[in-house]
């Protein structure tokens, strides 16, 4: 309140208005910079979220009851008091200081008079503005840190309010409440009897608690003056020495004043005879410390409002240094006591590291290392300790770099799915028959299936012409197990524009597919590549897939994620029907609080499509990210697939054809740059050794190398190749299941493949090798043939065999040690999805996202790799999985 010593700061602090952006006159928008005094780098592990205290005095006739936004003295004097209060949070935590319309000195008087309190005059403006700063803090500021609540005098007045109603709504932020400091303003016995979630501190280093004192000359105290921030039974704790009893502190104990020196105008540390001691029935500290003499007009107003001796002014500068090293001890303290410890083999993934023990407080490790060291984490009867000493692995949550189970789930919920062992003549007599039967009976405008095995079907294709002997009427679409080729009704194709009903054909062929015909001359209802997409996109998308059905399918993907041991899945096609529900349906499910897992979502662009168009949805899409939820990828095809000769190759396969490419190069690097340009990754399916060098040239010529662009999947690579993939940052996610194949498939792809490619297939080994990004991924529901869960994976990746094969390794060159699978499991995938720094590996300050698994998958039997599974799954320090009967 000293208003010549914040004056004076705001001129050496070089703060004035016209530097200032001019703020709105109205309510606040928290995310403009412009609403903020502090948004601050972060460089520590805590925030302070800091209340100012009353800047605007009001006095003037015609002056209003609050300040507004762009009031001069409220922007003016705002820096000196940072200077003086706020600062003393800086060495250990970032402070966040965001503007609000403050109420004036004078009606805050004016009210105090009437009532006894100035609650009523911040009930209003003051405190909605403050909630709105904390949704918006908590929502994209503090990203889940632990924090301090902090203010003076008014700002201490509208913190209790918080304490009291926004805290007690929102437990889920207060239980990371580090302490609240609300200086200068009285908290009382009173308060915490009707707020029994509230505690006062009792000490120097206890945590979750609320520290406060109001300090003031021994006059006062004699005279026991009324003053605007003290009550009956108010509490104040001694600054220096830590009690709450008339236990004295001399100056002695002070570590340091801050003080304004005259001559230079400077800051500094000084030493005014600063002591402390709690007169426990008044509430209050009392001091014999030197004062600097107020301005007769500021010292009238100061008497009015804290009494003739009050030093309500120096509440934070007389014991600046000790407060300052008291947060430094409650961060401490606070970071000591976990909410979890466990015990046991801890795989980190940090490097090939194994520890004994990790402590988690707030769904973070704040310790990582042996298990004596842990112990120092336990609180007896808060932490809950795990001992998995003997039981098996833990180890970090894993990630799927790309798979569908948005597609998956909602298939079964808007479609049939075919098992791969079901015979054409099955599909054709019981289960077309059925998708049509339950169509009819709901009303639906179009029939969807997946599943039909695409080594088994081109040897008995079904046609349009059958599928329109069991259904004319209704659209129909069928994809095969891999998502890649169609099986569609006539009415699909009128409706498509490809044919006519009388079978003239209008578009013989779509651009990166292929309509097959027969020898009539019109399709035959089967569709590979884009020539599917294009089709299914004249589907009724939207009742196909409503937003609702979405956010029911979110709950079953998370429940198959967990239960396998993955935290982290980058959804490949988030757009499979053409619509945006599934994001809608993720960021609902997040912002619920019912999201246990991080997901990537990818915008589809097929080559048919406008780029232009779908690059705009892409950006678009960022509107629905939310904290666990990234939709930061554009998903295109660059070709098919190589075991059914439309990935692109070279040599040539045996027959002469080359595969379907779906862009050239110039296109690719156009899409790059624009993608990249407005900060979207590229994801693009390849499998072709000549696809790959199509799209790692676009990446390089078009790219940002920080973006991260990846290629998937990937069945072979030329070996210059690998060195520009990771000279340029790109990342590969890689179906590691897939490298095996049964001996009777290894013979056939002899005769499919050309020379070079015949006995190899998916790279892995070269590209640890090269220091490639590489991370797994298992393309559910597409597995042909193999498994979804990481242990499953893990076991082909180590072995080249799968246990259910009878079949010798498939190219052993490239098998990966069991610690590169776990990696390609793990950190390499959140690197992947830009969240290292957070999840994906054992790590202190990182999300403790772990699985507890019931077998050592680095030294038991090779064999017994994909009997591994996930006793539990914790993610953020919370168990959101457990197998039955345990």
């Amino acid at each position: 309140m000293h208003k010549k010593v914040t004056t004076i700061l705001s001129a050496l602090l070089m703060v004035v208005l016209s530097a200032m952006v001019v703020m709105a006159s109205n309510a606040p928008d928290y995310s403009k910079p412009e609403s903020w005094y502090k948004v601050p780098e972060i460089t520590k592990d805590v925030d302070t979220f800091y209340i100012l205290a009353t800047e605007y005095m009001g006095f003037k006739e015609g002056d209003p009851d609050y300040a507004e936004m762009d009031n001069p003295e409220l922007v003016e004097n705002t820096p000196g008091q940072y200077a003086l209060h706020a600062s003393a949070y800086e060495e250990s935590t970032n402070v966040f200081l965001p503007y609000y319309r403050q109420t004036s000195l004078r009606y805050a008087g004016e009210v105090w008079k009437k009532t006894g309190d100035i609650a009523d005059a911040l009930l209003g403006k003051p405190y909605e503005d403050i909630t709105a700063a904390l949704d918006y803090y908590f929502e994209n500021y503090n990203g889940g840190r632990p924090f301090i609540l902090a203010g003076h005098s008014q700002g201490s007045a509208i913190a209790k309010i918080v304490l009291e109603r926004y805290f007690k709504e929102h437990p889920e932020y207060y239980k990371r409440m580090v302490a609240a400091y609300l200086i200068g303003y009285a908290v009382t016995k009173d308060y915490l009897e009707a707020n029994p979630h509230l505690k006062f501190a009792t000490g120097e280093s206890d945590t979750g608690v609320i520290v406060s004192w109001n300090t003031e000359g021994k006059k006062n105290v004699e005279a026991n003056v009324k003053t605007a921030v003290l009550f009956p039974n108010a509490i104040s704790i001694n600054p220096l020495n830590w009690k709450l009893d008339d236990t004295y502190a001399p100056a002695s104990e002070n570590l340091g004043s801050l003080v304004l020196n005259e001559k230079t105008g400077t800051l500094e540390i000084g030493d005014v005879g600063a002591d402390a001691q709690v007169v426990p029935e008044r509430g209050v500290v009392v001091t014999n410390a030197k004062v600097e003499p107020m301005p007769a007009e500021l010292a009238a107003v100061a008497s009015e409002f804290f009494g003739p001796d009050g030093r309500h002014e120096s509440d934070y500068t007389f014991y600046y240094n000790n407060i300052k090293a008291n947060v430094a001890k409650r961060v401490a303290a606070y970071k000591k006591k976990a909410d979890l410890v466990v015990y046991g083999k801890i795989f980190t993934a940090e490097g090939n590291k194994i520890v004994e023990a990790f402590a988690v407080k707030d769904g973070r490790y704040v310790y990582v290392g042996d298990r004596k060291g842990a112990e120092a984490f336990v609180e007896k009867g808060k932490t809950e300790v795990l001992d998995y000493t003997g039981k098996g692995l833990i180890m970090p949550g894993c990630g799927n770099g790309h798979a569908h189970y948005s597609m998956g789930h909602a298939i079964q919920s808007a479609g049939t799915i075919v098992d791969r062992e079901d015979s054409v003549e099955k599909f054709l007599a019981e289960i077309v028959p059925s998708a049509v039967k339950k169509a009819r009976d709901t009303g639906a405008t179009a029939i969807f299936g997946q599943g039909w095995n695409i080594m088994t079907f081109p040897k008995n294709m079904p046609t349009r012409q059958q599928l329109d002997a069991i259904c004319s009427d209704i659209p129909i679409y069928f994809a095969d197990e891999e998502g890649h080729k169609g099986l569609v009704n006539t009415i699909a194709l009128v409706n498509a524009g490809i044919m006519k009903e009388d079978g003239t054909v209008l578009k013989p062929e779509i651009r990166g597919g292929e309509i097959e015909m027969g020898a009539d001359g019109t399709p035959t209802g089967y569709l590979k590549e884009q020539a599917g997409t294009y089709v299914r996109s004249f589907l009724d998308n939207e009742n196909l897939f409503t937003v609702d059905m979405a956010r029911a399918n979110m709950a079953k993907i998370q429940e198959q994620l967990l239960s396998e041991g993955y935290t982290m899945y980058l959804d490949g096609y988030s757009t499979y029907f053409f619509n945006d529900n599934f994001y809608e349906a993720a960021n609902q499910m997040d912002k619920s609080g019912d999201m246990h897992f991080v997901l990537g979502t990818a915008y589809e662009l097929d080559s048919w499509m406008d780029v232009d168009a779908v690059l705009a949805k892409a950006r678009d899409a960022k509107k629905f990210a939310s904290t666990r939820v990234k939709p930061n990828w554009l998903k295109l095809f660059m070709d098919g697939t190589v075991e059914t000769g439309t990935g692109f190759i070279e040599p040539l396969y045996p027959d002469g054809h080359q595969g379907i490419p779906n862009w050239s190069e110039e296109e690719l690097t156009d899409i790059t740059r624009k993608a990249n340009e407005n900060g979207i990754t590229m994801h693009v399916h390849v499998m072709g050794n000549k696809g790959v060098n199509r799209i790692v040239n676009a990446f390089i010529n078009g790219g940002r190398d920080e973006m991260r662009n990846t290629l998937v999947h990937v069945y072979h690579v030329n070996q210059p190749d690998y060195q520009r993939i990771a000279d340029h940052n790109i990342h590969v996610t890689a179906g590691m299941l897939w490298h095996h194949a049964t001996d009777e498939l290894q013979d056939a792809l002899s005769a499919i493949l050309p020379e070079g490619l015949r006995d190899k297939g998916y790279p892995m080994k070269s590209y640890f090798d090269h220091d490639i990004n590489v991370s797994s991924h298992s393309d559910f529901p597409a597995l042909s043939g193999a498994p979804d869960d990481p242990f499953g994976i893990m076991e082909i990746a180590v072995t080249g065999v799968y246990h259910l094969e009878n079949a010798k390794p498939w190219w052993a060159e490239e098998l990966v040690t069991r610690e590169q699978a776990l990696k390609a499991l793990t950190i390499n995938v959140a690197k992947q999805m830009f969240i290292e720094d957070e999840r994906g590996s054992v790590k202190e300050g990182k999300y403790a996202d772990f699985l507890l698994v019931d077998k050592d998958v680095l030294t038991c039997p090779v064999e017994e790799i994909h009997t591994a599974k996930p006793e539990a799954t914790y993610f953020e320090g919370k168990k959101v999985f457990e197998a039955r009967g345990l």
